[in-house]
């Protein structure tokens, strides 16, 4: 396995080395984009609508010849230039049919990527981050933790990213792409050293390669919860809600009855709105530590969020799914084989810790939904009492449900249970080690060794949580 495979990069799925400006054959373009974060509306679908119309095989042919990342740039321009041209005149006052001019760009380049045709994470994220190159991006992946004033300096770090395109031209929109945006860099470390385990030969794994990689996975969940924390303090509910939330959305029956409609095509979109969900990362994570969810509803939608994943991320999903890359498989093997039951005991406490942190995450996460969709739901709720129209919906296209279209509260506290699940069996892997003990302490001289060993870990293990929490 590769990282080339999986369109990985040194950081992670992030594709850090897109240009902003595309190729020259889309100069025509140019003022377009420059007012991607103009708030006229008006005058901004006029500008598209002005735009010279040829036949349809000469929008295909702008992408022809292009190399992947010059069409994964056009794939994220266009997605902004598509949205903000279907609700730049907010709710009510969407366009049903794109003009061809921008339309069929859109949908060739996503079908070159492999994306179901929406305003996807892909675009939103993926392919819209911008780094400032003079920082140890690095060393910033590879700290356990975050040091001394932790919102201080998560806040710092960020404004070292920027997104390429804001539709809004708001400090709230971009602070939201940030966040995930360095969720997703934090996520490199583990998938590059998750592709170098020797998965399918347990034998040629060392107890030190799988703690390394275990603790990268655990620094990576750790870290995120902590960015999800400092989200509250940069991001306003209010404007995620009423300005930012309507450009996340797909579309469905309730705003589309007809689908969108791609001019003079027979194409007719019916996808869904960009989502968290459709990030990589974690389905990885599910495939590597077996969680398996029981509720069929949230098993069809996650498969259906692969879809929005670009081909060769879905890849990776697809491998891990038909392969034997549990992590217990080889944990288990190299407990049962290990001469040292320090590392043995170690390995087992790491591995437990790992995904409590993952399921950890995964309430954090849920905590944030809860503060932007939820509570602004509620609120939809108590000013409509009465009668009289709620200010807080009038540009909500969702109604009660994510950008995603999934239910929140259901769905996500499914995923929770699931993982929580899963920890409580992985737990029960202490018992190769309980034997691996038993038969190391049948030599007597060997009895007041272990029983210093076990000493030793009570007292590294409780030094470790008191100085990283």
């Amino acid at each position: 396995m590769s990282l080339q495979k999986y369109d990985i990069t040194k950081f992670g799925f992030v594709q850090y080395q897109l240009k902003e400006k595309l190729h020259e054959k889309f100069d025509q373009y140019r003022n377009i984009i420059h007012n991607i974060s103009n708030q006229d509306g008006i005058f901004y679908r006029n500008l598209v609508d002005s735009l010279e119309k040829h036949p349809n095989e000469y929008y295909e042919e702008l992408i022809r010849d292009l190399s992947t990342d010059e069409i994964k740039a056009v794939y994220r321009t266009f997605s902004f230039i598509c949205q903000k041209y279907i609700w730049c005149l907010n709710k009510g006052n969407q366009v049903f049919t794109l003009p061809k001019q921008i339309g069929i760009i859109w949908v060739k380049s996503s079908e070159y990527l492999g994306i179901n045709i929406s305003c996807s994470y892909s675009s939103l994220i993926l392919y819209n981050c911008k780094l400032d190159p003079r920082m140890d991006w690095d060393k910033i992946i590879d700290e356990p933790e975050f040091t001394g004033d932790k919102t201080k300096n998560i806040i710092q770090i960020l404004k070292n990213i920027r997104p390429i395109h804001n539709i809004t031209n708001t400090d709230d929109e971009a602070n939201f792409y940030i966040v995930h945006m360095f969720i997703e860099l934090l996520g490199a470390r583990f998938l590059q050293k998750m592709l170098k385990i020797d998965w399918g030969n347990p034998k040629n794994v060392s107890a030190e390669q799988m703690i390394d990689f275990l603790q990268s996975i655990k620094n990576f969940t750790t870290k995120s919860q902590s960015i999800l924390i400092v989200l509250r303090q940069i991001l306003t509910p209010d404007t995620f809600f009423n300005v930012l939330r309507i450009y996340l959305a797909g579309f469905d029956k309730e705003n589309f009855p007809n689908g969108l409609k791609i001019e003079d095509t027979e194409y007719v979109l019916t996808g869904r709105g960009g989502s968290g969900g459709q990030s990589t990362l974690f389905p990885v994570l599910d495939e590597i530590f077996g969680v398996e969810h029981d509720s069929k509803d949230v098993v069809k939608i996650l498969a259906d969020f692969r879809t929005y994943m670009p081909e060769h991320n879905r890849n990776l999903i697809t491998d891990l799914k038909n392969s034997n890359y549990r992590i217990e498989t080889v944990t288990n093997y190299i407990i049962e084989h290990c001469m040292n039951p320090f590392k043995s005991i170690y390995l087992k406490y790491i591995l437990d810790e790992s995904i409590s942190d993952l399921h950890k995450f995964r309430k954090a996460h849920m905590s944030v939904v809860h503060m932007y969709v939820v509570k602004m739901v509620n609120k939809i709720k108590k000013e409509s009492a009465n009668g009289t129209p709620s200010p807080t919906n009038k540009n909500n296209v969702h109604g009660d449900k994510g950008s995603s279209g999934m239910d929140i509260e259901v769905d996500l506290n499914n995923i929770i249970t699931s993982t929580e699940n899963r920890y409580k069996i992985i737990k029960y892997i202490y018992k190769p080690i309980i034997k691996k003990l038993e038969k190391f302490m049948d030599n007597v001289e060997n009895k007041l060794i272990i029983l210093l060993l076990i000493l030793g870990v009570i007292y590294g293990i409780y030094y470790y949580k008191k100085y990283n929490t």
